[in-house]
């Protein structure tokens, strides 16, 4: 490329350094600027640019990602891809030998080119729900917001925590973002299973559960699938989903499995807690013990 050698009367004053789409470092003649500009090659004087949370690259892609709660800042209008999950659902707990439910998935949004404005933003990551006590509930997950605190012309987003696992006296499942798993009582009742998308939202945001027989516990709804039935001593949590990144999250809380559910962060083995991060729905187990649903997540793309 012309206009970039040093120590020519027409070339830049300091390093040799190319310009890109996104900078320009050093000073810059004003023919050079004019030659990139022509050739794409200098970044626009409004381009987009974001900061906070933890920020990687990969692929020609920024990641800018939030484990927890925190401030986006944006300067200059621009277009963004956006993953958004809530907490995943805790696991039932139970005493005695009666199945206990696991947690639905948090729910699960993205948004693909979609305009984010000028502003600062608070990004709201929803904790994954507690483990029911003996003979109690686990607890829902917290929702997961994206909400604009300076500027104007945004519209705020939310997805609704998952739904969290019932216990032999409260078998049914739970609504959520993704629905609980269901719970039954040794040989004697068991339950329907309930709806995800608790938010109403299109595309959805989660799935559903389903019915428990009389001696197996349903596993929780995923991002990706319902959960599986109450028919086999190894039940599956609902599939999670693959985003850009590559990863999969949003899996729902199997039952007494050491596998099923696992990959989308749903708790898979006896006790898992749903993966941090990830939005996952705790594991159930047949007996003592529970699990804690997994934290969710934000993540904001942008081309590099």
């Amino acid at each position: 490329m012309t206009g970039i050698s040093a120590g020519k009367a027409w070339s830049r004053i300091g390093a040799e350094v190319a310009p890109t789409s996104s900078a320009a470092s050093g000073v810059w003649q004003i023919g050079e600027v004019a030659e990139n500009v022509g050739a794409g090659t200098w970044p626009a004087w409004d381009a987009l640019k974001l900061s906070g949370g933890t920020e990687t690259e990969s692929g020609g892609y920024k990641y800018y990602t939030f484990n927890s709660t925190g401030t986006l800042t944006v300067t200059n209008d621009g277009v963004v891809d956006i993953l958004m999950i809530a907490g995943g659902g805790g696991g039932g707990g139970q005493f005695s030998y009666n199945g206990s439910a696991g947690g639905g998935a948090g729910g699960y949004r993205t948004f693909d080119n979609i305009t984010i404005y000028d502003g600062t933003y608070t990004l709201t990551v929803g904790a994954g729900g507690a483990a029911g006590g003996n003979e109690a509930r686990g607890s829902k997950g917290s929702n997961t917001t994206f909400n604009q605190a300076t500027g104007s012309g945004w519209t705020d987003l939310s997805c609704t925590g998952g739904g969290g696992g019932g216990v032999a006296m409260n078998p049914s499942a739970q609504t959520g973002g993704s629905a609980s798993g269901t719970a039954y009582y040794q040989g004697n009742w068991h339950s329907t299973g309930a709806s995800g998308n608790e938010g109403g939202y299109t595309p959805a945001e989660g799935n559903d559960s389903q019915s428990s027989s009389a001696w197996n516990t349903a596993g929780g709804g995923g991002a990706g699938s319902d959960g599986g039935n109450g028919m086999s001593s190894q039940t599956w949590g609902g599939d999670g989903s693959t985003w850009h990144d590559g990863v999969t999250r949003g899996g729902g809380g199997a039952y007494n499995s050491t596998d099923h559910g696992y990959l989308g962060g749903g708790g898979g083995s006896s006790r898992d807690d749903g993966v941090a991060n990830t939005g996952g729905g705790a594991a159930a187990r047949r007996g003592p013990g529970a699990a804690d649903g997994g934290s969710g997540v934000v993540i904001v793309r942008v081309a590099a």
